[in-house]
């Protein structure tokens, strides 16, 4: 490596850890992929046994756990396998159609965000809401992920403000994660 490109990796290395440090986000990595979120305040992020809910990372309430939570908030990586966000959230509404009688679809808008993203507020069975938006990191990425903040419909609403704040924290890292395993 000549000196020119190792002033440029240190360059990106900078901005990230200044981002990392300034905004005390977490790194989230996998098989081929990594991204930054911030924690919202109140809540506690959860790596360790989120697999066990196919999930890559999840987020409770205090010192709750994931199933005494009153709401959770979690993120999802998924493989693209060829079809658009659109196509992907299709998919996912006729899923919650199968599983739940009744199923109410609301917009959610977010704003602005620096990737292209879907979002919609499905009410289920009368009692319970997910928040879900899907996210495509970068146009040439074989992964998309899946933000969802799921409760009561009572509960849901009250935390709609730290659901959009995770993810307008997002920063998508890449799809190249061997500096992390080395």
């Amino acid at each position: 490596m000549n000196k020119v490109h190792w002033l440029i990796l240190l360059i990106i290395l900078g901005a990230i850890s200044g981002f990392a440090q300034k905004k005390d986000a977490l790194l989230i990595f996998g098989k081929d992929f990594s991204f930054w979120v911030v924690e919202p305040k109140g809540w506690v992020c959860h790596t360790e046994d989120a697999y066990r809910y196919q999930l890559n990372a999840y987020f409770c309430l205090g010192k709750k756990t994931f199933n005494k939570s009153p709401v959770v908030m979690h993120i999802s990586v998924h493989s693209r396998g060829g079809n658009t966000l659109q196509q992907k959230l299709d998919s996912d509404i006729e899923d919650y159609k199968k599983q739940h009688e009744k199923l109410e679809l609301q917009e959610f808008p977010i704003g602005e965000l620096a990737y292209e993203f879907l979002s919609k507020k499905y009410i289920y069975d009368e009692k319970t809401i997910d928040y879900v938006c899907f996210l495509d990191p970068h146009k040439d990425s074989p992964l998309f992920l899946v933000f969802v903040l799921n409760g009561p419909k009572e509960e849901s609403p009250k935390y709609e403000k730290d659901f959009l704040a995770l993810i307008k924290s997002f920063f998508w890292q890449g799809g190249d994660v061997k500096v992390i395993k080395e």
